[in-house]
């Protein structure tokens, strides 16, 4: 029997593992029956679908999205939170800073509680998220296999279960670097779960005992195999006119932060051209603004004042009212291309420092805010547990203040930092993730 697959799509970001990474094609080559599951309707996907060739099926009548946890999972989520701080491993908040040790993780982080709280989660999981709707939709469309991004959403979970108890495989991606951080247990167990490096494979078999060391994988991330020996679209020149770039500019790319994180970086970004204009004149600083930032406007005053600064086009579609954020080929292009062509990264700490440093390029992060209240709120992207070994390189460095700042581009342009080192701790460098997932896949 042809196998059937699905590839489900929650909040649009699965786009790049998916489908600009080539997997959906390759699948269809190898001739699977490929199908895109969504809830979400959104025009431009559709028309991205319709693009590649793929065929979708809206699922929003399976009420996914009403999908609830259950008590016993949030008491077992703060237990597995308090026994990680315990033993002196610091998780990560995206949105806000994640607790200290405190007295009462001695009490609900113990090794007695943190037990009682799992086997009775895993007792409630089927239960909970049983769904007769999704049950009866695998039957009738007779899918062999889920492909999933992603593993602690509720949706996801509700997916995958359901899947599992009725005889699908399970096929799971690591999406960032930081999800262990954020989440590290994995409440199901796929047939096989595809992390960014082996070190990520360690650390979730140490706290996922539930599930076999053959079914999780190190291959890298396949949104990311065209970043190993890129070749740019389009040339320097192009992007000079594009962006009203002067000759002999030395481009550095400044990938700007969620709004909702940190809503005054255009105020750190005009004090840092300010001293950049007087001591770098021949340095350029193209920005990367946030798919998610709806308000561009607020920069413009900074495009308008100063010559050494150039905004991006945003070639991202994203629904805020859905949550829904879709990149496209051009803005995965582009990006890639203008890293390439760039002297260096600068950023609030994230996932940009990976992308930078694969095609070679040295990364400052931005420490400081605009003001002492900013500076204690972005610091604890750079104390982060999985960003932190970052700074044990000599390519990534830490700047406190705009003078620092303006000192290491200085440095980069003069060959005084230069990437070199492996990034295996963070990545598998083979850059062939896709194709060591459709083997896996194929081989069943």
């Amino acid at each position: 029997m042809k196998r059937k697959i699905g590839l489900y799509f929650r909040v649009g970001i699965e786009m790049g593992n998916f489908i600009l990474s080539g997997l959906a094609n390759d699948l269809q080559k190898k001739g699977f029956e490929v199908i895109i599951l969504t809830s979400q309707k959104n025009h431009f996907f559709d028309k991205m679908l319709k693009r590649y060739g793929l065929k979708q099926i809206n699922i929003d009548f399976l009420d996914l999205d009403n999908q609830k946890r259950h008590n016993i999972e949030k008491y077992f989520l703060a237990s597995r939170r308090a026994r990680l701080r315990l033993n002196g491993f610091r998780t990560f908040a995206y949105w806000n800073d994640t607790p200290k040790k405190r007295f009462k993780d001695y009490l609900i982080g113990n090794r007695l509680v943190y037990e009682f709280f799992r086997f009775f989660t895993f007792r409630k999981l089927d239960k909970q998220y049983y769904n007769q709707k999704l049950v009866n939709f695998f039957k009738k469309e007779h899918f062999t296999d889920i492909v999933l991004q992603t593993y602690a959403m509720p949706q996801n979970m509700a997916i995958a279960i359901n899947a599992k108890n009725n005889g699908l495989k399970v096929w799971l991606m690591n999406w960032g670097w930081k999800d262990f951080y954020i989440n590290e247990w994995v409440p199901f167990m796929p047939d096989k779960f595809f992390v960014w490096s082996q070190y990520y494979k360690e650390l979730y078999l140490k706290y996922n005992t539930h599930i076999d060391e053959k079914n999780i994988i190190s291959v890298g991330n396949p949104n990311f195999d065209t970043h190993f020996g890129y070749t740019p679209k389009f040339d320097l020149e192009f992007y000079e006119q594009k962006y009203n770039i002067s000759k002999n500019k030395k481009i550095f790319l400044y990938a700007m932060i969620h709004p909702d994180v940190y809503n005054d970086e255009n105020v750190l970004i005009e004090g840092l051209l300010k001293v950049l204009s007087e001591k770098l004149p021949e340095t350029h600083l193209v920005l990367k603004p946030n798919p998610m930032d709806k308000n561009l406007e607020r920069y413009q005053n900074i495009l308008n004042r100063y010559n050494n600064v150039s905004m991006m086009e945003n070639l991202w579609n994203f629904d805020k009212k859905t949550d829904f954020n879709l990149i496209t080929q051009e803005a995965k292009d582009e990006w890639l291309d203008m890293i390439y062509h760039s002297y260096g990264m600068l950023s609030i700490p994230s996932t940009v420092a990976i992308e930078s440093l694969i095609l070679k390029k040295p990364v400052i992060s931005i420490g400081y805010g605009a003001s002492i209240k900013d500076k204690e709120l972005i610091s604890r992207f750079a104390n982060a547990e999985f960003y932190k070994p970052l700074f044990l390189r000599s390519d990534v460095v830490l700047s406190h203040t705009y003078e620092e700042t303006c000192n290491f581009i200085e440095l980069i342009i003069n060959n005084k930092i230069n990437v070199s080192e492996s990034l295996e701790r963070f990545i598998d460098e083979n850059g062939n993730a896709t194709q060591q997932i459709l083997c896996e896949i194929e081989k069943g």
